[in-house]
């Protein structure tokens, strides 16, 4: 018969465990403390477990049964508790099992301290391997005072990350919830959170067993945590809660740093367990949300934080969120108008494609050097980019002036949407690809387009030289002087990766694309479409150009002339838009050589122009401030992968690039 008043009441919500069920209740029916109740709540199961639990009721009348709609574990917890008459109650999970000594050692701690809660810690149980594992988190020995029986005045720093914030590593005196009025939440997770933490700040005695006496389940895909993406806000609208109610009950302050640690702690684990990319689109903004930011949890200087490093991609939140709305921004091709199109009367020779983003100070003259070009028969194609200033008017009034140009526009999509736009409208033989802030020398096209008819060339290259109008440019120029001058000849026809070949052994391989007239047959038979939404997408632009040609020529003649300029991608600060850029471009550039059969000698300069490309990723990456780093979680879930395997863990990548080099050798 049951006792009118056990010692213990266990509470235990149940869903869909049938798996795990009937070992969770003998290692409880079997506890060296038999004064107890086990009170099952199943909460709207659909597999057997109902049926076990009947069957166990049946068997040992300690066992009650209630029943619920599938209103998850909070709501099973709170409705075990209203049902409990323990002295002490526990709640426990069913797909866990416990050391058969767990409920007396608790227990009798317990009535020797008078405490409101007693912890013990535990180890991990790996469904998979049937391993055990230690999970010193479940009771930090650390962090705990002389006393053993203390409270938050004794640990106000730590009492909230002493244990973990889940309740079947602790033992409550039941008087003391009833009293505090506490309940869990009712999330479809983390309803436990709020509970446990403010009761360890409530708590006026904490004691605690210094053995593992729970087993916690880890490996199944069933389970509430392998779930969370479905309810990714769950935890953080549980932390906002328990800020509320500290500071209702006038005790935040004096727990303020273990409420930091714990949340950050917190935000970690989930940043890091939910790969949904959506799901954690959610968890961005809510930590940008006005109720997360009010906790103060990201306002404290960088020593205040237990784990820095933690802090720091918690606060690069906001760097991942903006960094996945640019990923997510795709070209709005329903905003392309054709202000002005060319009245051409013949198919031109080259068509020159130049995207315009605000760069009112320099287009007339870029434009009057393509205009009077010794290459008559050209077509000029300006992509004006969703420009702010007076750039489209420029555009404009030299179309007034000059036949062959056209005037298209589009929202602001980059440079890449730009030039695609470019080719999309060209008609001509060869296309050159001119930026607008620069200056082509009058014969530039004449020169190219000779050299490239004559030999019949899908690519021909020439040099080019740097100037700058502004005095904080001076540096740069210095140092792009003679960047884009080769001092080596490369006379006759190559194919395109023997040409790469010899200029990388001189040290003068150079991507820009206003280096090159291309064949427009070329590059679209083989697909050489600029990769929007990034910077430095010249690398695999050229990359993939080069190798893929079968002829190709050079002019030794510097026919380009680039402006430096401070508010330019060469000049502007490093972020991580530059490590990205890098990044991606490492990425195709990969794709593209694994798929292509290349002379062992021209795979060697093809893979080390591949290596420095990672190269420069992680030298950008390592000059970003600490919190710009997490722009990485803003990727999409399988990039994420690659960049630590890429930037972040350097080894990896040497093995990878070794394999792909070995392969490309043997081939």
């Amino acid at each position: 018969t049951r006792m009118a008043t056990p010692k213990v009441s266990v509470i235990i919500p149940v869903y869909n465990a049938e798996q795990y069920l009937s070992e969770c209740l003998n290692s409880l029916i079997n506890q060296t403390l038999k004064d107890l109740e086990i009170i099952c709540v199943d909460d709207g199961s659909t597999d057997h477990s109902l049926s076990i639990l009947n069957q166990y009721a049946q068997k040992d009348k300690r066992i009650t049964v209630i029943q619920q709609k599938n209103l998850y574990a909070g709501v099973a917890r709170n409705n075990g508790l209203q049902a409990a008459k323990g002295e002490y109650v526990i709640f426990l999970d069913s797909d866990d099992f416990f050391d058969i000594q767990l409920l007396e050692k608790t227990y009798v701690k317990g009535c020797e301290t008078n405490a409101d809660i007693i912890l013990f810690g535990g180890e991990k149980y790996n469904t998979q391997t049937s391993e055990y594992t230690e999970a010193p988190y479940f009771l930090r020995k650390e962090f705990l005072p002389e006393n053993p029986v203390f409270s938050r005045n004794d640990i106000p720093d730590q009492i909230m990350t002493v244990t973990t914030p889940a309740p079947w590593t602790k033992l409550y005196r039941r008087q003391f919830i009833l009293e505090e009025n506490l309940k869990f939440q009712p999330f479809p997770n983390s309803n436990d959170a709020y509970f446990v933490l403010v009761s360890l700040c409530l708590a006026k005695k904490i004691t605690y067993v210094d053995e593992s006496l729970v087993y916690y389940r880890i490996g199944s895909t069933e389970n509430i945590q392998s779930n969370k993406w479905k309810n990714p806000l769950c935890f953080l609208k549980a932390y906002e809660a328990v800020y509320e109610e500290l500071v209702r009950r006038n005790i935040f302050e004096e727990v303020e740093k273990s409420y930091v640690d714990v949340t950050i702690s917190g935000c970690k684990f989930n940043l890091d367990t939910i790969t949904d990319d959506e799901a954690r689109l959610t968890i961005y903004h809510e930590i940008m949300s006005a109720d997360f930011q009010k906790t103060g949890v990201l306002d404290h200087p960088i020593e205040y934080y237990s784990n820095w490093r933690n802090c720091m991609q918690v606060r690069g939140v906001k760097y991942a969120l903006l960094w996945y709305e640019k990923m997510r921004k795709k070209a709005d091709n329903s905003g392309f108008q054709i202000l002005k199109q060319n009245s051409l009367h013949s198919t031109p020779l080259v068509s020159v494609i130049v995207p315009v983003y605000n760069v009112e100070p320099y287009l007339k003259e870029c434009l009057e050097s393509i205009r009077q070009q010794t290459l008559s028969s050209i077509e000029i194609i300006c992509i004006n980019d969703g420009s702010a200033d007076l750039s489209l008017n420029i555009l404009l009034e030299c179309a007034e002036h000059d036949n062959r140009i056209s005037v298209f526009s589009q929202q602001n999509s980059g440079q890449s949407a730009a030039r695609n736009a470019g080719v999309r409208q060209a008609s001509g033989e060869y296309i050159y690809f001119m930026d607008s802030d620069d200056i082509l020398d009058i014969h530039a096209l004449s020169v190219m387009y000779e050299q490239a008819k004559e030999d019949d060339l899908d690519v021909v290259y020439c040099d080019g030289s740097s100037f700058s109008d502004s005095e904080h440019c001076e540096e740069s120029v210095e140092i792009y002087k003679e960047y884009y001058v080769r001092k080596h000849p490369y006379p006759g026809l190559y194919p395109g990766a023997a040409l790469m070949r010899d200029m990388l052994s001189h040290e003068e391989y150079r991507v820009s694309p206003c280096l090159q007239l291309i064949k427009r047959s070329h590059f679209l038979k083989h697909d050489l479409w600029f990769c929007e939404g990034i910077i430095h997408e010249d690398n695999i632009f050229n990359y993939c150009c080069m190798l893929s040609a079968d002829k190709t020529g050079y002019i030794g003649r510097s026919l380009f002339n680039r402006r430096i300029r401070p508010d330019s991608v060469m000049t502007s600060q490093t972020s991580f838009h530059h490590v990205y850029g890098y990044f991606y471009s490492y990425i195709k550039m990969n794709d593209f050589i694994q798929n292509t059969v290349l002379e062992s000698d021209n795979a060697k300069a093809a893979l080390e122009i591949l290596s420095r490309v990672l190269k420069n990723a992680r030298t950008a990456y390592s000059k970003l401030p600490e919190d710009e780093k997490y722009s990485a979680l803003g990727l999409p879930h399988y990039q994420q992968t690659l960049f630590k395997l890429y930037v972040s863990d350097v080894e990896q990548a040497k093995k990878d690039l070794y394999i792909v080099r070995t392969r490309l050798q043997q081939t």
